[in-house]
C-alpha cells in the first residue's frame, strides 16, 4: 500500500498491487484511490498508467501489463495529480534443455505403425509432453515415414533415424523395420505322370520380397524345372537316367542285379543278368530297378483286388504275400519292403525253361 499525499477534495490515496510475471504473459492491475472523506473508489479506468521500462513492460490504458524482456519496471497510476507505484518483476520463462523420446530403438515389421512421444525437460525441472509441438523427421523414408504427430509407419526392411528438434533441441531415435519370418506355405506337391504336363507353384510369406527361389537338396525329377523368380515347376517328368534291375528273394537276399543300357526315352526298358538266376516253382521273388534320379511309372490300386497271372509267372494280388506295389527309398538299390497304394510299377520278368 503506497500512502499518496492528500489533494484537497478529491483523491488522498491510491492503492496497487506488487507482481511478477514471466515474458509474454500479462498482468492486469487495479488502481484504488481514498479520498479525503476516507471513501474508496476503483479508478483503474480514469488513471493514466505508464510503466517506467517499457523494454520490461508495457501497459495498456486498462491497466495490463505485458512482459517484454527479464527485468524489473515500475508501473505507475495517476489521477488529478496523485499517483500510486508497484513494481513489476518480469522473469524470463525456463527454456528447453532436453527431448527424451519413447519408445527407444523399438523395431516394427513392415507395414505395422510405431507411435512415438517426446518429452520435454525445462531449465527449472518441470517436464511437458512436446510430441505434438516438436519437428518430426525420418532419415530415410523409404524406410518408415512419420507424421507430425510422431506416428511413424514402416516400408520395406532396413533402418533409419528418427529425428526430433524444437527450440534448437534435437533428440534422436533408431527405428528397425523387420520383415516378418519367412515361411514357405507350400507343404506338398500334386503328384506327377511321366510324359504329362506338369506345372505347381512354390508360395511363401513374410520375408523380403521379391523372392530367390532355389534347390536346397537333391534334384527335381527329369523334364521338370524351377523358376528361381516366380517359383513355379514346370516341364514333363521323365523316367530317365540309368537305371539298376535287380532279383530278390522273399527275405530280402539280392540274387542278382544288371545296370540298364541303350535306354529310349519311353517304353519297356530290358537288361539281362550276366547268368540267368534258377528260380524255385511256388516261391515268392521280388523284382524291382533302381532310379537314380529318383523317378518311377506306377498305376495306383492296379493289384488291389487281383493279380496279373502269366503262366508259369504270377504276379500275386496285394495282400497274398505280404503287400505288393513295394518300394523303398536310398541312394543305392536295396530291398523294397514298404507298400504303397497296390500300386503296379511296372516291373517284369525275362522268363526262360530249360
Amino acid at each position: 500500500m503506497d500512502q499518496f499525499r492528500p489533494v484537497p477534495g478529491w483523491l488522498e490515496h491510491g492503492c496497487l498491487d506488487h507482481a511478477a510475471i514471466l515474458v509474454g504473459a500479462s498482468q492486469p492491475f487495479t488502481a484504488t484511490g481514498t479520498y479525503s472523506d476516507s471513501s474508496t473508489k476503483i479508478i483503474t479506468s480514469q488513471a493514466t498508467w505508464t510503466s517506467s521500462s517499457t523494454g520490461v513492460a508495457t501497459i495498456n490504458a486498462s491497466g495490463s501489463a505485458t512482459g517484454v524482456s527479464a527485468g524489473g519496471t515500475t508501473i505507475s497510476a495517476a489521477l488529478a495529480g496523485v499517483s500510486g507505484q508497484t513494481t513489476l518483476t518480469v522473469q524470463a520463462p525456463p527454456t528447453l534443455a532436453s527431448i527424451a523420446v519413447t519408445p527407444a530403438n523399438p523395431a516394427i515389421m513392415i507395414g505395422a505403425t510405431q507411435q512415438f512421444t517426446a518429452s520435454g525437460t525445462y531449465s527449472d525441472g518441470s517436464t511437458q509432453n512436446l510430441s505434438s509441438r516438436v519437428t518430426w523427421t525420418s532419415s530415410n523414408t523409404a524406410v518408415a515415414a512419420i507424421n507430425a504427430n510422431g506416428l511413424a509407419t514402416g516400408v520395406p526392411a532396413g533402418a533409419t533415424v528418427i529425428s526430433e528438434a524444437l527450440s534448437g533441441v534435437t533428440a534422436t531415435n533408431t527405428l528397425t523395420v523387420q520383415a516378418a519370418p519367412l515361411v514357405m506355405t507350400t507343404t506338398s506337391m500334386p503328384t506327377g505322370t511321366v510324359s504329362v504336363a506338369y506345372s505347381a507353384t512354390l508360395l511363401a510369406t513374410g520375408g523380403t520380397t521379391p523372392y530367390a527361389w532355389s534347390i536346397a537338396s537333391g534334384s527335381l525329377p527329369g523334364g521338370l524345372a524351377l523358376n528361381t523368380i516366380s517359383g513355379a515347376i514346370i516341364g514333363a517328368p521323365t523316367n530317365t537316367g540309368t537305371h539298376v534291375g535287380n532279383l530278390w528273394s522273399s527275405a530280402g537276399t539280392k540274387l542278382a542285379t544288371a545296370t540298364f543300357s541303350g535306354e529310349t526315352a519311353s517304353g519297356w526298358q530290358q537288361v539281362s543278368f550276366a547268368t540267368p538266376v534258377a528260380i524255385t516253382s511256388n516261391t515268392v521273388y521280388v523284382a524291382s530297378y533302381h532310379a537314380n534320379n529318383g523317378h518311377y511309372s506306377a498305376d495306383v490300386n492296379y493289384f488291389a483286388s487281383k493279380g496279373v497271372d502269366n503262366s508259369p509267372m504270377h504276379a500275386l494280388a496285394n495282400g497274398v504275400s505280404g503287400g505288393n506295389s513295394v518300394y523303398t527309398y536310398g541312394a543305392s538299390s536295396a530291398f523294397p519292403n514298404s507298400t504303397w497304394n497296390a500300386a503296379n510299377y511296372w516291373v517284369d520278368l525275362v522268363f526262360a525253361t530249360p
